[in-house]
Formats: C-alpha cells, sequence, structure tokens
C-alpha cells in the first residue's frame, strides 16, 4: 500500500469521487451482512424462496474471514480516504422498500401478465385481490413505522 503520509486526501478525490466510492462501498457492506447472517442462519424454508445453505463448515470459517477481511480493507480506505459513513434506520430501509416491491407486485396483475399470453378469464379475480392485499399489508409496514428517512452522516 501506498503511504499517504505525505498527500493530502484532498488532493486524491473530489466530492463527487468521494460520493461515488462511500456509496459503492456502503452498499458491499450491506450485501456483506446479508452474506453473513444467510450463512449464520443457514438454511431458509420459504413457500417460494428456499435458501439451501451448502457449503461446508471450512467454507463458511473462510467466507466470515473473506468477509472480515473486506470490511477491514473498507475501514481503512474510510479513514485513509476521509469516506462518509451513515447511520441508516432500519425503519428507513423497511421504508425505501416499498417502492421495490411495489413494482414488482405492479407488474404481475392479471392485465400485464396479457404480455406472456391469453389471460384466463378466471385469473382477474383469483390473483389481483391477493396481490393489493400484498401491496396494503406492504404500505400498512410504511405506515406503521411512518417515513423516517433521516441518515445520519458521520
Amino acid at each position: 500500500m501506498v503511504p499517504l503520509h505525505n498527500i493530502s486526501e484532498e488532493s486524491i478525490l473530489t466530492e463527487s469521487q468521494k460520493r461515488s466510492l462511500s456509496s459503492s462501498l456502503r452498499l458491499l457492506e450491506e450485501r456483506l451482512l446479508m452474506l453473513e447472517l444467510m450463512a449464520k442462519y443457514g438454511d431458509h424454508e420459504g413457500t417460494l424462496f428456499q435458501l439451501d445453505f451448502d457449503l461446508e463448515e471450512v467454507q463458511k470459517i473462510r467466507l466470515f474471514q473473506f468477509i472480515s477481511d473486506i470490511r477491514s480493507k473498507i475501514e481503512l480506505l474510510h479513514a485513509r480516504l476521509n469516506l462518509s459513513a451513515r447511520v441508516v434506520p432500519f425503519s428507513r430501509l423497511l421504508y425505501s422498500m416499498e417502492s421495490y416491491f411495489w413494482s414488482v407486485f405492479c407488474d404481475q396483475k392479471s392485465d400485464k401478465l396479457k404480455r406472456y399470453g391469453k389471460v384466463s378469464g378466471d385469473l382477474p379475480k383469483v390473483l389481483d385481490p391477493v396481490i393489493d392485499q400484498i401491496n396494503n399489508s406492504l404500505r400498512e409496514i410504511v405506515k406503521m413505522i411512518g417515513s423516517k428517512s433521516n441518515d445520519k452522516i458521520r
């Protein structure tokens, strides 16, 4: 690694570059957390999504080591380049997922499925109410938490 003691961090990255790098590394950290939690809890038996955690114990240990190593490198870049960190409330993550879920489900209603072939006359009665109920439940989650989107920058 190149020592940075003779280099001003301002001369290395522009503000736009710092924001971009900070954002990318935050996304990486978020995905690492997801991997870590999946590895910690193992198999998952959902209805349409089932996770078969097929790593051997030795691979699981190495995965945690790699994740730790990547986090150390992120910490190093954060310190050396004065990257901005954010504290993201869990409620904000829930709030931001509403639009993602909505965009996924709005294209699954019966009138949108016509692009994949002829839609049965009974499908709107069977599918659409359940899709609406799922969307309503997602909206209720957001309503429950409010629209808290105050990230704390540190």
